[in-house]
């Protein structure tokens, strides 16, 4: 159970991490998008890891899927309101 929660909690901060550099760049600030960059490589390494010997677990591949969704959205949120200021990209 241990490792189930290990996983699904790095699974999250990669979700997390990916969407930050995405928004990061798209706002042209090259010092988070660097610092997020590393964090998403970082995790990647390690989700991909794990992946690779255990895709065949069921609840491997559901918690993937859990926390990078979670991930994802929290991260959005996030991005929005601290580092946007409020204002989603597109929103005019």
């Amino acid at each position: 159970m241990k490792a189930y929660v290990l996983f699904f909690v790095l699974v999250f901060l990669q979700s997390m991490s990916f969407t930050f550099v995405s928004r990061a760049r798209n706002n042209n600030n090259f010092k988070i998008a660097w610092v997020a960059s590393l964090c998403s490589n970082g995790t990647y390494l390690l989700v991909f890891r794990k992946l690779v010997t255990d895709f065949s677990d069921l609840a491997i591949c559901v918690l993937y899927v859990a926390a990078m969704t979670i991930g994802t959205v929290v991260q959005m949120a996030i991005s929005i309101r601290y580092i946007e200021k409020g204002k989603p990209r597109g929103a005019r």
